[in-house]
């Protein structure tokens, strides 16, 4: 069961599954008498066949969602909304899922002025998930990426990427998939491989017109590299 509480408190606690109609769907109870919880609460409730463990609006921050999971890792459920970030955040701990309710609605971003070289989000955890995520990253001409990933295995998933320098930076891992997201108004590279990297996908992905280039490094081999959409002559496939 999930229990949304008031207005002025964030937004979540641990997740309960209950038995509801012999089945293992969450359960939303409402305490306060905001429109945007019952919003809020359709999302949570659509996830059929889904057990879900914890979720949070923008009122927690990512660091609690993240501590309020297992040792061993689990779903962190994101509504739509804004999450600002004044520095740069690392996920080192492994498995851990983070998957927004609204797809594209749930925002990560960074200020110009809080530009730093260090990426928004560093995933170091091996196995671990982002999902329908939007990563603005307003850092002009300071070289850093919005996501980058050392931890091998990891899945990027149905996320946007829009004002960054770079997007996604793939760093001496192995496994990664980059899949169906879409880079818009990038300085340098939307996607990009490097270091010792053996394996991984990179597949029905749009690269805007100012999206950025794709670069896998002279030590990356066995990345599958298909299907995806270049919206110019110009965007590049570097190896």
């Amino acid at each position: 069961m999930i229990f949304v509480s008031l207005v002025s408190m964030p937004i979540f606690r641990k997740v309960f599954v209950a038995q509801r109609s012999n089945t293992r769907l969450p359960v939303t109870v409402f305490t306060g008498g905001d429109h945007r919880f019952r919003t809020i609460g359709r999302q949570i409730e659509n996830l059929v066949n889904r057990q879900c463990e914890v979720c949070i609006t923008p009122a927690t921050p990512l660091r609690e969602g993240i501590g309020a999971l297992s040792k061993t890792g689990g779903r962190l459920y994101l509504t739509e909304g804004l999450w600002h970030f004044n520095g740069s955040f690392e996920i080192d701990s492994k498995f851990i899922q983070l998957i927004s309710l609204s797809p594209g609605r749930t925002v990560f971003a960074r200020e110009s002025a809080q530009a730093v070289t260090d990426p928004i989000i560093k995933s170091t955890g091996a196995n671990n998930l982002f999902e329908g995520i939007r990563f603005i990253d307003e850092t002009g001409t300071v070289a850093t990426q919005a996501l980058k990933i050392t931890g091998s295995n990891t899945v990027v998933r149905n996320c946007v990427f829009e004002d960054f320098y770079s997007g996604i930076l793939v760093d001496g891992c192995d496994r990664v998939r980059v899949v169906d997201c879409e880079f818009q108004t990038g300085v340098s590279r939307a996607i990009e491989y490097s270091g010792t990297c053996v394996g991984g996908m990179i597949t029905q992905n749009s690269v805007e017109r100012t999206g950025g280039n794709v670069y896998l490094g002279d030590n990356v081999s066995e990345v599958v590299v298909i299907g995806n959409t270049f919206d110019a002559t110009s965007t590049e496939l570097s190896y």
